[in-house]
């Protein structure tokens, strides 16, 4: 049995070389991740990931275009199907808006093909390949960007130029113990996805992925012509085919940028054969019927050019979500030094979804007072739910000696309530004024009115003052804190009719059921 497809054939002939290893280590930046600049820094990065196994620390950034000529690259991440090395690669590899042209990964052994061997609960971003050639001679799965894509997150990534992808068996060649029905895959994209979260990305192969593959391998994503994909949980589905209409007209440019609040993709119309993340390069925009963030509306016909043109206003729901092309009112980045800057309510939302996305260690500042008032319902920042999922919060939050208003929170899921869920494992807490505030646990769990518990954590200088109500049948319930154990407060009040918070670490100059010492001056005195 053989399977083989030759996606555009490249004009010359391959020599196998071996793989090659630089002699020094590339940069790295303040959060670690390698700084990849050449040829030789991605062999030796490579060879770097596979030495540390499954790491899930190994992290890379594109600093430059590479070109591979001549180098026959070891995948990164040594994954042999069922036997042997099983290496995957469990990192973030981020491309920064770069290409790596003329790449092979030609292979005799066991290992899946591609750039990546197998990626496992990783993150591949903002980066394009640029002719490739792609071989796997022992029948493994081989794809431009990985052999396979396991629950990972793949998103603004593209693949065009002379591409040959290959999965056969060679001559004299053995089979290791890979069940048959998982031989020979291959596609211009994956070999196979399963259970990932691949967004916003092409290829101009014939292919994207298997079409045996047991995953929806891709949405916002085309490849060169119509896959149908005949996988067994998502039943069968399809691939759209990319024309090279779209390509040169800049339709594609167009609906690859489907958040407006993000926007990667970029050609400059009559210069650029097809899309790519330069933005030096110009936005291309639909004409003609189309949708809050720029694509076209559904069978519409449209025009594209680099002229700016005007979208519909968006339909905000009460969740801060777009209810037509699905967006975050309050999207936004962190500034320069990695902190987000918060200046509106919504943006303090995101900025919670964010954090019990998980990434929970990051730094927040308020830049102005936060008015809740519009929002009915705010999702505490850093979701803890004692007999399920936890995401508490142990980055740093600091106010700025700002005042967040209007507070109000209900949840009936079993998580800690407050304007934090839990903040705990070292987060940091300091600056902050909560004026009027209606916190309410339906399901008897621990709440108040910054947070349901702060947990072996410093505070300083946080308040709670104004109309202040915390619902719960839980016994632990406080103005600051349901809950503190462990926790060190310094220079906190509050005029909640009640605990400041309940079995807390040490109360340094803190006092609780304040209103009286508000309303004459007293704490401020002290």
């Amino acid at each position: 049995m053989k399977q083989k497809f030759l996606l555009f054939i490249s004009a010359f002939v391959l020599t196998l070389f071996g793989t090659q290893r630089a002699s020094a280590a590339p940069q790295q930046d303040a959060k670690g991740y390698f700084l990849i600049a050449t040829a030789e820094d991605l062999v030796w990065w490579g060879g770097y990931v596979n030495d540390h196994m499954t790491d899930p620390s190994m992290k890379g950034k594109l600093v430059a275009d590479i070109d591979m000529t001549g180098i026959n690259l070891m995948p990164i991440g040594m994954y042999a199907s069922n036997s042997g090395t099983q290496i995957k690669f469990m990192g973030h590899f981020d491309g920064q808006g770069h290409i790596i042209k003329n790449l092979t990964v030609d292979r005799s052994d066991y290992y899946e093909a591609g750039l990546f061997s197998r990626c496992e609960s990783a993150t591949l971003e903002n980066f394009g390949i640029v002719n490739a050639t792609i071989r796997q001679r022992r029948a493994i799965r081989a794809g431009v960007v990985a052999g396979e894509i396991y629950i990972s997150t793949v998103r603004n990534v593209f693949v065009t130029g002379d591409i040959t992808v290959e999965s056969y068996m060679e001559e004299g060649g053995e089979f290791n113990t890979e069940p048959e029905q998982y031989l020979y895959w291959t596609g211009g994209f994956a070999g196979e996805t399963n259970g990932s979260n691949i967004r916003s990305c092409y290829t101009t192969a014939p292919t994207f992925v298997d079409a045996r593959s047991n995953s929806k391998a891709g949405i916002d994503c085309w490849c060169g012509e119509e896959e149908e994909i005949n996988s067994g949980d998502f039943g069968t589905y399809t691939i759209p085919a990319l024309t090279s209409e779209m390509l040169t007209s800049g339709e594609l440019a167009c609906r690859l940028n489907t958040d407006p609040n993000n926007i990667r993709w970029y050609q400059t119309l009559g210069e650029d054969a097809y899309p790519i993340q330069d933005a030096t390069h110009k936005r291309v925009y639909a004409h003609g019927n189309i949708k809050c963030n720029g694509v076209p509306e559904d069978g519409a016909t449209c025009t594209y050019s680099n002229e700016e043109s005007q979208a519909p206003d968006h339909s905000w729901g009460d969740d801060g979500f777009c209810g037509v092309c699905g967006i975050d009112k309050g999207y936004c980045v962190p500034a320069a030094d990695d902190w987000y800057e918060i200046t509106t309510g919504d943006e303090l939302r995101y900025v919670s979804r964010v954090v019990n996305a998980g990434n929970n260690g990051i730094g927040i500042r308020l830049m102005n007072d936060i008015d809740l008032s519009e929002i009915s319902n705010f999702p505490p920042i850093g979701y803890y739910n004692d007999n399920g999922a936890t995401t508490g919060f142990h980055g740093v939050f600091d106010g700025q000696n700002h005042i967040i208003s209007n507070l109000t929170v209900y949840v009936d899921d079993g998580q800690e309530a407050g304007l934090f869920g839990r903040i705990n494992n070292g987060g940091t807490l300091r600056n902050l004024g909560v004026v009027n505030a209606d916190i309410t646990n339906g399901t008897a769990f621990r709440a108040g009115i910054v947070a349901g518990e702060i947990h072996a954590v410093t505070i300083n200088n946080v308040f709670t003052a104004g109309t202040l109500n915390v619902t719960t049948e839980h016994s632990q319930k406080g103005g600051i804190s349901g809950e503190a154990a462990s926790a060190t407060f310094n220079n906190c009040y509050s005029t909640y009719d009640g605990p400041i918070a309940n079995a807390p670490g040490a109360l340094n100059n803190c006092y609780g059921n304040a209103f009286e010492a508000a309303l004459t001056g007293e704490l401020a005195w002290n």
